[in-house]
């Protein structure tokens, strides 16, 4: 009865609280769509609220419960896989990071409750910290791709080439807090002058971008630029149909080939698995007419292919190999192959080196299919010795089509293309295809279940950016700065 009383009691607590875990749920799931992106801006406002009515335990569990809703419907195509392990571990982690953000802010916010900086800054600690440490975990690292709350452009974008696209999270989430403050002391009828200060400040954040601070996109179009075709073919089949017709889309690509070089492109990119058969080995004929077209038609052709191995017993009767990426040159043939690192299928296997492919008209590296949610295995090209020109990612990821994936996957390589200040080249089998510039702009989109092979002209761009060089390193210690202020300054006070 006691129970039932207690319980009673907090009623009108429960009511208000639900209200406020509602209403930021809309804000996070919604606010990942393009035509709804401006809600993502509000969720920090009423989850500001949510976190000052509840207890560290309760923060602890209702920050798992939104984090695992807003995992859900964020990653809901992630269930295309037959294997639910990874649908699973977005839904997992994200309840986590949710939850640790609630705890942090909420240990924050007691702390510090008149330390406005705290107040507006304390609820992305926990994302950062969780951000941070999967950037450069060892295990698990591409789990910061997945740990994000906004993913679609933001007016903060600006700032993702000198501290990265956790930047975005932590600003956005900042404007939720500071508009709840703001409403907090517009009922007590005075504004303090310190909120003042922080208002200053977003407004000059916002107000950046339209100075032009940053490079245009004019002026990157002038920098020397190679002609880069990109082969969507759409062959929406199953595998085994491609592998039975390799013959047959072999043929196409190396048609499309032709003509692309005879308008003028110098690079040549195919999809990952463009022919899914082992051409080194099991399929030499294949090969030697790739490096055959590579020198008759004077272009680098770039294209996904498998390497298998036969000495290894294949699991769930399936090939055993690598997922190779393939770079033919006109004058030296066959470059050195590039087995990929970061593969997302178990039966293929993992490749122990990076490859600069240093082609007759460009340098770059060859992004395979899922290496790109790895922030930092992409940024560490740019510490490498050999400077390079841009990005070329290669995938086969008609699993997502009809989904979510396929927008989200865009929307993160956009970031990628920023975080490291290169331009970003893309093709996948069944789309879309993607050249998207280090501002963000998308130049160039081929449309999911389109056939088409257009020419675009790609800048070289040879410097390294901010955050390419130095990653999460200048944020950390922003974020230990000015935490570790505050707090020294607290103790000395007492």
């Amino acid at each position: 009865m006691n129970f039932l009383r207690y319980l009673a009691s907090k009623r009108t607590d429960y009511f208000y609280s639900s209200l406020l875990f509602f209403a930021a749920s809309v804000c996070l799931s919604q606010g990942v769509n393009e035509s709804t992106r401006f809600l993502v801006y509000c969720s920090g406002f009423f989850i500001y609220f949510l976190i000052r009515r509840l207890n560290l335990w309760e923060n602890a569990l209702v920050g798992l419960a939104l984090g695992a809703s807003y995992g859900y419907f964020t990653f809901l195509w992630l269930s295309r896989f037959a294997d639910f392990t990874a649908f699973n571990l977005a839904i997992a982690f994200n309840g986590l990071m949710v939850s640790v953000m609630f705890v942090f802010a909420y240990f924050l916010y007691k702390t510090f409750p008149r330390t406005v900086f705290v107040q507006v800054f304390g609820l992305s600690v926990g994302i950062f910290v969780m951000r941070l440490i999967f950037h450069y975990s060892p295990f698990l690292a591409y789990a910061k791709a997945f740990l994000t709350i906004v993913n679609t452009t933001t007016v903060f974008d600006w700032l993702v080439p000198y501290f990265g696209s956790s930047i975005t999270d932590i600003l956005v989430l900042s404007t939720g807090s500071l508009g709840a403050l703001l409403y907090l002391e517009t009922k007590k009828k005075k504004i303090s002058q310190v909120l003042y200060i922080y208002i200053v400040l977003f407004i000059i954040l916002l107000a950046v971008p339209l100075l032009n601070t940053s490079p245009t996109r004019s002026a990157i179009k002038k920098q020397e630029s190679v002609k880069v075709a990109l082969l969507q073919g759409n062959f929406n089949w199953s595998w085994e149909d491609r592998l039975n017709r390799s013959d047959e889309i072999f043929r196409y690509y190396s048609a499309e080939t032709k003509k692309a070089a005879r308008k003028g492109a110098k690079i040549v990119v195919w999809p990952e698995y463009a022919v899914p058969v082992d051409v080194l080995h099991d399929r030499r004929d294949i090969g030697e007419k790739l490096a055959a077209l590579s020198i008759q038609e004077n272009v680098v052709i770039v294209t996904g292919s498998l390497e298998l191995v036969t000495d290894v017993p294949n699991p769930n009767a399936k090939w055993t190999g690598y997922d190779v990426s393939l770079v033919f040159d006109p004058k030296k043939i066959l470059l050195d192959p590039y087995r990929a690192v970061h593969p997302i299928s178990k039966n293929v296997k993992v490749g122990t080196k990076r490859v600069m492919f240093n082609s007759q008209y460009a340098t770059f590296p060859v992004i395979s299919c899922f290496e790109v949610a790895y922030h930092k295995f992409v940024a560490d090209y740019s510490n490498l010795d050999q400077p390079f020109d841009f990005f070329i990612g290669i995938a086969n990821i008609q699993l997502f089509l009809e989904t979510d994936g396929a927008k989200r996957i865009e929307n993160h390589i956009r970031r990628i293309a920023m975080e490291n200040g290169k331009y970003f080249i893309y093709v996948s089998n069944t789309g879309p295809s993607l050249v998207i510039s280090p501002t963000g702009h998308l130049d160039y989109r081929i449309p999911s279940l389109i056939r088409e092979s257009p020419l675009v002209d790609v800048p070289k761009i040879k410097e390294v950016s901010f955050y390419a060089r130095y990653q999460d390193l200048p944020l950390t210690i922003l974020y230990i700065g000015s935490f570790g202020t505050i707090f020294i300054l607290r103790r000395r006070s007492r």
